[in-house]
């Protein structure tokens, strides 16, 4: 099970990213939730998956959206795990094509 970071470990997290880093991850964040809430209106997008996307990606700058998604795994538990196991994919992919350190 992933460990839950507290207030203050996040702040540490954040404070460890560059600013052009933490810019892009709001911004990116902020986008999905835009194009989510268009999917919403738009019959050709998945409106709640940019949603929940975008509120993942918010949620290691905001506490707001950290603990809206605490609230959304606690509810749907089985789609949590199942989301945990796709993110750990992806992370070793953003990492294995985005490190900034070389080997």
């Amino acid at each position: 099970m992933e460990q839950v970071l507290t207030i203050s470990e996040q702040a540490f997290v954040r404070h460890e990213r560059t600013r052009l880093q933490r810019f892009f991850l709001i911004v990116m964040g902020w986008t999905f939730l835009v194009v989510g809430v268009a999917g919403l209106l738009l019959p050709i997008l998945p409106g709640w998956l940019f949603i929940f996307a975008g509120l993942l990606v918010l949620s290691t700058e905001y506490v707001w959206a950290h603990k809206l998604v605490q609230r959304a795994r606690v509810r749907f538990p089985k789609l949590a795990a199942s989301l945990d196991s796709r993110a750990h994919r992806l992370q070793a992919w953003v990492r294995r094509y985005f490190s900034t350190h070389k080997n």
